[in-house]
């Protein structure tokens, strides 16, 4: 019975904290803003700057301001919420852009794109270029190249830790041997990175999983993308291994930023 309660409760407190990692603060908009103008412009310029992850529209939800000038909007996942965060400068009729997570905010994610320039080093997202949204409606900008990480021997389970359980240490020793259990049934594990918050900033939350080939980490990756954690499936994807050598826990929606940055130096 408490188990099946803690069960419960666990679930519920990892829906309510995805759903708040999801939520993004625009403020700076005109007066009288449109909710469905805005969004139709936000829409059409991430999937033109392939900020987005999946067809269809990022957005799940927008509470609009009373005069129109601000906005909480609630995305569909909590990638496309932390790519939404590099819209920060950019404009909108005219009006630079203010883009954050809510004041309120507690979680683990990125806070702004202040945050996001300690997480990207040097190719800091203050010095991207900046252009109005309706820019890349209009496919008048060249939008960022999409860095694919191809198969490996590095596999990363996304978001599958409890920030609790990473904190104390012995929660994280259990943690750890239970990772390392099921991740044994599924291969030849030579290690095992599950990082910790004061050690990183960089990939609270996930676990990094090196297997002994290439073929190992695809079988490992098609069996844990079928299982559940917190009532949804696992997001399994490839990890750079130079990037796990040295410790630097990155994803793709970063390295994807990166890539802009890099593409829009070789304009200049």
């Amino acid at each position: 019975m408490i188990q099946d309660y803690l069960h419960s409760f666990r679930e519920e407190n990892a829906v309510r904290t995805d759903l708040l990692d999801c939520k993004i603060y625009f403020s700076g908009l005109p007066d009288r803003t449109r909710e469905s103008d805005f969004l139709d412009t936000l829409t059409k310029a991430m999937i033109g700057l392939r900020l987005t992850v999946k067809a269809g529209e990022p957005v799940a939800k927008v509470e609009m301001g009373h005069d129109g000038t601000y906005a909480f909007i609630d995305f569909r996942s909590v990638e496309e919420a932390n790519n939404a965060l590099t819209l920060h400068g950019m404009s909108y009729k005219g009006h630079e852009l203010k883009v954050s997570r809510p004041k309120n905010y507690t979680g683990s994610q990125p806070l702004s794109s202040q945050s996001l320039n300690c997480i990207f080093g040097s190719y800091a997202v203050k010095n991207m270029r900046k252009r109005p949204l309706e820019e890349f409606i209009q496919g008048a900008v060249q939008p960022p190249r999409r860095v694919e990480l191809l198969s490996n021997v590095l596999v990363l389970l996304r978001a599958v830790v409890n920030q609790r359980e990473l904190v104390n240490d012995k929660e994280y020793q259990e943690l750890w041997t239970d990772m390392e259990e099921e991740l044994k049934t599924h291969g030849d594990l030579l290690s095992l990175k599950i990082p910790r918050p004061g050690q990183t900033q960089l990939g609270i939350g996930n676990v990094y999983a090196q297997y002994a080939n290439k073929d190992q980490a695809k079988a490992a990756r098609r069996v844990l993308s079928s299982k559940r954690f917190a009532g949804k499936f696992l997001v399994i994807k490839y990890h750079p291994e130079v990037m796990y050598e040295q410790d630097d826990f990155r994803e793709g929606w970063q390295l994807q930023a990166i890539a802009f940055e890099e593409d829009s130096k070789r304009a200049e």
